[in-house]
């Protein structure tokens, strides 16, 4: 480990290296995301409903394993619900930014936040 540190003609990373890089990934963590004003529930890959998240309501998905439950409730969403094994999409919780997804992967479910107008509901 010392021989990484040294002073070297051939190192790979240096000190000012590591302090660069720590200073860029924290300023993407930090960089503030904005507020979600809709969002798109993806299945197979299609969009299948976009819904604005200053509603209460609760969506019925069916996806390739079976139903997803979807609640939107308070400007957030979550997957209450899903017929995939693990849940890791349910333990996600809610997600209110733009930018930020819940992917079911097995079910083939994909929840986005999304920010601008919406032009349509579907059903």
């Amino acid at each position: 480990m010392q021989s990484l540190w040294k002073e070297s003609r051939h190192r790979l990373i240096g000190t000012s290296d590591v302090v660069l890089i720590l200073v860029l990934f924290s300023t993407i963590l930090l960089i503030p995301k904005k507020k979600g004003e809709n969002v798109e529930i993806y299945v197979d890959g299609r969009p299948k409903f976009v819904y604005p998240l200053n509603i209460e309501k609760t969506i019925m998905v069916k996806g390739r394993l079976g139903e997803s439950i979807v609640e939107i409730r308070r400007g957030k969403v979550r997957m209450e619900e899903s017929a995939c094994p693990l849940k890791l999409c349910v333990k996600q919780g809610y997600i209110s930014k733009q930018g930020e997804e819940i992917i079911c992967v097995p079910n083939r479910v994909i929840i986005r936040i999304i920010g601008g107008k919406l032009d349509c509901i579907t059903k």
